[in-house]
């Protein structure tokens, strides 16, 4: 394990009231000498999650768990005591000097780094083929005949992958970065001959992020004939699709002040309900809605309104989601939505106050 000086973790320790880095996270009441709050870690419907203030200490009565102010960072963010003690030092402005580690950590955590960088080049390099090449100018007209504004498309970073096997891959060779670990990383594929190539081509390309805004991976959506309709990027050591949400960083200030969430179906709906002013609409990836999905909403919001396109997949996500939120403690609304029609379609439509 990484070593931090106590010193260090003191210093840190003394700068956070565990009340309010909880209430960052979930909302809390004041309760006699605590702070009370329904338990992010398992679903309940009377909130039995309580936070002493005098002890700085959080347990639940519900599933038992408790600790510090670092184990609950540590599970909160799903990482290890001294990322937790990084992650609080970097909000406090305190510098913790790189700790000595094994050559295998170091190697692994140089690959996520690198990997990090590549996420982020790729994002401006397909993102530059939108904006300045003659097909992502037809990319623009076509998401402009959806109804998206041009501070919508920069928001949310939209980009383009061009018919070109080798476009990133060469921008990647080019600025020395290791093809392999692209291949891992899910930015590019690999032939036979053992030739790297783009993973994603001719495809209207959406960014998706981690809960921090940093991208993690990218889904593709094909504008001509072809298959399959949409792409995502396999899981890789920064995604995993069960416990990501699309637009959740963006959503999550508006989540936490309006207490509710809209879960939709896919990136054209998330896009167009912010541009409409419904910022705090999320999607899962795919309409199976996960147990992981739904542990980043837990403890903030009152209410949940699923908003899933009326067909048949739409009715299956619905019933997976009720399923999950029974528990919850949070009231959960379903919009019924008219035949034919997806969340991006209806907002067009009628405009955002429908939604309210």
């Amino acid at each position: 394990m990484a070593y931090i000086s106590d010193e260090v973790i003191e210093e840190v320790r003394g700068r956070f009231d565990l009340v309010e880095v909880v209430s960052f996270y979930i909302d809390l009441k004041k309760v006699g000498k605590n702070f009370v709050g329904f338990c992010p870690f398992h679903s309940e419907k009377t909130p039995s999650f309580t936070v002493s203030p005098e002890k700085q200490i959080f347990h639940c009565f519900g599933c038992q768990t408790g600790g510090n102010l670092f184990s609950f960072i540590m599970q909160m963010e799903d990482c290890s005591f001294p990322d937790a003690v990084r992650l609080l030092a970097q909000r406090a402005g305190i510098t913790v000097e790189p700790p000595p580690s094994t050559p295998a950590e170091k190697l692994k955590a140089q690959a996520r780094e690198n990997l990090q960088e590549m996420y982020s080049l790729a994002q401006k390099y397909y993102q530059a083929l939108l904006w300045r090449s003659p097909e992502g100018k037809e990319v623009l007209t076509y998401l402009q005949r959806r109804g998206l504004t041009k501070e919508s498309i920069l928001e949310f970073q939209l980009g383009y992958a061009g018919n070109n096997w080798q476009g990133l891959t060469g921008e990647l060779r080019k600025k020395g970065y290791d093809l392999q670990l692209a291949l891992t990383g899910g930015l590019l594929g690999k032939s036979s001959t053992g030739r790297y190539y783009d993973y994603f081509r001719e495809r209207l390309i959406f960014p998706i992020w981690d809960s921090r805004g940093r991208v993690a991976a990218f889904g593709g959506r094909i504008l001509g004939p072809g298959e399959p309709k949409y792409l995502n990027s396999p899981e890789s050591p920064l995604f995993n699709k069960s416990r990501t949400l699309y637009g959740f960083h963006l959503a999550l200030p508006h989540i936490r002040r309006e207490k509710k969430a809209l879960l939709v179906e896919g990136y054209m709906d998330v896009i167009l309900l912010h541009q409409y002013g419904i910022r705090e609409a999320v999607a899962p990836l795919g309409t199976a809605l996960t147990e992981k999905q739904l542990s980043l909403l837990r403890g903030r919001l009152d209410k949940i309104l699923l908003v899933f396109d009326a067909d048949a997949g739409g009715e299956t996500a619905v019933l997976r989601g009720l399923e999950l939120f029974k528990n919850e403690g949070c009231r959960v609304e379903v919009a019924q939505l008219p035949p034919g029609l997806d969340p991006a379609d209806y907002i067009k439509e009628r405009g955002g106050e429908v939604f309210r």
